[in-house]
């Protein structure tokens, strides 16, 4: 009786050990499973950003705002604009810009009649902005920034956000400072 307790204790054993090989193995799946949905949820959410854009820029050709082709490949609602083109706009009295730099930058010299707002303050104060229509020019020292500046407030739906590439090292117009 012992020999037969024995051989139902090592079949028992291994039928324990065979359970839990399988619980691990389920485990495992479940894990991938998870980082898998994780990688899928993300793709969703991806195409949903890509989407909405390209249905902004359809919304815009609509309008009959101006859309370049480079704007659609790179995903932007903005347009560029280098530091000539802008003196032109700033001497022929037709252009709102919106200058993004610190309060020290402002000082050195800025465009005149340029509305003053840091880019680090820019969200909370988008309702000085104006929602007219206006082109709006966003500069900063580089173009970094005022990117930054060009892509936030078009994608809170202003429409001819212009970001002036170079920046104020590109821009040869008249400064004044306060």
């Amino acid at each position: 009786m012992d020999l037969a307790a024995l051989i139902l204790a090592v079949l028992a054993l291994l039928a324990a050990m065979s359970a839990r090989k399988r619980a691990a193995d389920l485990e495992d799946k479940l894990v991938a499973l998870r980082a898998e949905a994780g990688s899928s949820r993300q793709t969703v959410d991806e195409f949903d950003g890509k989407f909405a854009v390209q249905q902004k820029f359809i919304e815009a050709l609509a309008r009959g705002d101006d859309v370049d082709h480079l704007m659609v490949r790179e995903g932007r609602l903005y347009q560029h604009l280098d530091g000539k083109a802008l003196q032109a706009k700033v001497e022929a009295g037709s252009a709102y810009v919106i200058d993004v730099r610190t309060a020290q930058e402002w000082s050195t010299g800025h465009i005149p009649g340029a509305a003053h707002i840091p880019v680090d303050e820019l969200e909370k104060r988008l309702n000085e902005i104006k929602r007219d229509g206006t082109p709006m020019h966003f500069v900063c020292a580089g173009g970094g920034r005022s990117e930054t500046a060009a892509k936030l407030v078009a994608d809170r739906g202003y429409r001819h956000v212009f970001n002036v590439t170079g920046g104020m090292q590109g821009y040869r117009g008249p400064t004044v400072r306060d």
